[in-house]
């Protein structure tokens, strides 16, 4: 009995050093990097640098004509947000600034055009009231938890092309701020991750956002079909263009989305668990300093490896991280849609 109650606050002690760590952590990433961005903006306000020289977002296109056999996807920029590289990439610069997009992604079936699905719902109209009733002042310097230029997804789509299920990369505040904007759609998540957003909170989920909703949760049923080095997937329409898989290790039930359009392009959405494509690529981590963002990041790293693993099996295969402005810029934003 002895033992075992020793045992039991020895562990309580280094969950609670744990606890501390990663806050401190944390706080010394907020001075850093609202430091570094201050100081980046004050060299050069109007320049923001994107990582791998990527051009400008299109603007004002029309929607092109789709075959009607075609999936297609468009991407839905909702914000974005400055940022200092080293706060997203280990070996990044200080002074290099990326601009960060918050995006939804809508992805539309031919056979099944009143089942769109949109991945993550990016920043809603009341981004603001969640982030003053969830966050404290110091939390809201931090420019990872910050947001510009604010352009919700629901104020830009028509109401014929509102999806019917919005999937959950992860249950983080910038992926699920958009949820209270589509009030009928399924909200799908992973078992784990539904879990972890009842019951974590600031900064990582804004119980705003997720507690006391009218939403529909559904968890979503993985089956051990591997794809692409990814043993857990869902095939949403069962045809294999539109596929869920599970990546656990930014948070314990992250998703990425797998869509092969109807050109045969076939574009990777990992969420969260990279910031930058450049970590696939180069096969590297999140900074030290921001490495407490991940919920376990060997587990992360794993999946790092199985990505860039999958790349390298499959040169078709195109990685688009949540919010590589550079990536999505090369793909367009809504209304253009990607075939």
């Amino acid at each position: 009995m002895k033992r075992s109650l020793t045992a039991s606050i020895r562990a309580n002690i280094k969950m609670e050093i744990k606890v501390n760590f990663h806050q401190a952590l944390f706080l010394i990433a907020i001075v850093a990097s609202a430091l570094a961005s201050a100081l980046a903006n004050a060299q050069d306000s109007r320049v923001h640098v994107t990582i791998n020289g990527g051009p400008p977002a299109p603007t004002g296109e029309a929607t092109p004509i789709i075959s009607a056999s075609s999936v297609r996807v468009t991407l839905i920029k909702t914000a974005e947000a400055p940022v200092p590289e080293a706060m997203l990439i280990a070996g990044g610069a200080w002074f290099t600034t990326v601009m960060l997009n918050h995006i939804a992604v809508l992805v539309e079936h031919p056979q099944h055009l009143t089942e769109r699905l949109m991945f993550d719902a990016g920043l809603s109209a009341s981004v603001e009231s969640e982030r003053q009733a969830d966050l404290n002042w110091l939390y809201r310097q931090v420019p990872m938890l910050g947001y510009r230029n604010l352009r919700p997804a629901r104020q830009q789509l028509p109401s014929e092309l509102l999806p019917k299920m919005i999937a959950l990369s992860h249950a983080h505040w910038d992926h699920a701020s958009g949820l209270v904007d589509f009030p009928a759609a399924e909200v799908w998540a992973a078992t784990a991750e539904r879990q972890f957003a009842e019951s974590s909170g600031p900064p990582a989920v804004f119980p705003s956002q997720v507690r006391g909703k009218t939403a529909q949760w559904k968890d979503i049923a993985f089956t051990p079909r591997t794809v692409c080095g990814f043993e857990q997937t869902h095939d949403v329409y069962g045809d294999g263009s539109v596929i869920l898989v599970a990546m656990p290790g930014h948070t314990p039930g992250s998703v990425g989305m797998l869509v092969t359009t109807g050109s045969g392009r076939k574009l990777f959405f990992v969420g969260d668990t990279v910031w930058l494509k450049r970590a696939i690529t180069d096969e590297l981590p999140k900074p030290f300093i921001s490495r407490s963002a991940d919920n376990e990041p060997t587990q992360v790293r794993q999946q790092i490896a199985r990505l860039a693993a999958c790349v390298k099996s499959d040169s078709k295969i195109e990685i688009i991280p949540a919010h590589d402005s550079s990536v999505q810029d090369a793909l367009g934003y809504y209304p253009r849609w990607v075939n």
